[in-house]
């Protein structure tokens, strides 16, 4: 079964496309920046920037049968800041889900994040309602996070909804917890 990978040239991208390779599985790396001196043997590349979400799988690599969609791609610039950006995030996954379901589309994998459950503290679960008020990134993460749970009970389309708390790696941006902690530190 084929897997696509959205935002494969990003942190997380990256690693798990070499993962899935490595494992034997066939994977289509797409993302919207040029794979320079990343490409993986045996996995296909393709640029899309998935404003249309029919140029998620090109012609030439259309899945026979059955797909799994792990969807990371994500604008991380303004995350802070932006409702508008973060917003137009939601509607990516959506475009692709509406696009792609009845089409072979057999699973969905996608990352949300702590900052869904906004500064609340102590055990967090599932069900567990958020404090208020969520960055623009915590509530489209957690829009995203609705809207996708609601389209898989719809459509039958299993999802899996991850929410990492802290990732950090090789490959990750100097502006991450980890990585700026460590240059804080040697640095005084």
């Amino acid at each position: 079964m084929l897997t696509v990978v959205t935002g494969a040239h990003g942190f997380l991208g990256r690693h798990i496309v070499s993962r899935l390779a490595a494992d034997g599985h066939q994977v289509l790396a797409v993302d919207r920046k040029a794979f320079v001196g990343q490409v993986v043997e045996g996995v296909q590349y393709h640029l899309s920037d998935l404003e249309d979400p029919a140029t998620l799988i090109p012609p030439d690599c259309e899945p026979v049968g059955r797909f799994a969609l792990v969807h990371l791609a994500w604008d991380l610039r303004s995350r802070e800041t932006s409702y508008k950006v973060q917003s137009e995030q939601v509607t990516t996954l959506a475009g692709l889900l509406d696009t792609w379901t009845g089409k072979g589309l057999s699973y969905v994998i996608a990352p949300g994040s702590a900052q869904e459950y906004g500064a609340k503290g102590g055990v967090l679960a599932e069900g567990v309602q958020p404090e208020e008020p969520l960055s623009p990134y915590g509530w489209a993460k957690r829009a995203t996070f609705e809207m996708a749970s609601s389209w898989s009970r719809r459509s039958g389309v299993g999802l899996l909804w991850l929410r990492p708390f802290i990732i950090y790696g090789p490959g990750q941006a100097g502006s991450m917890l980890v990585p700026y902690a460590v240059r804080q530190a040697m640095h005084g």
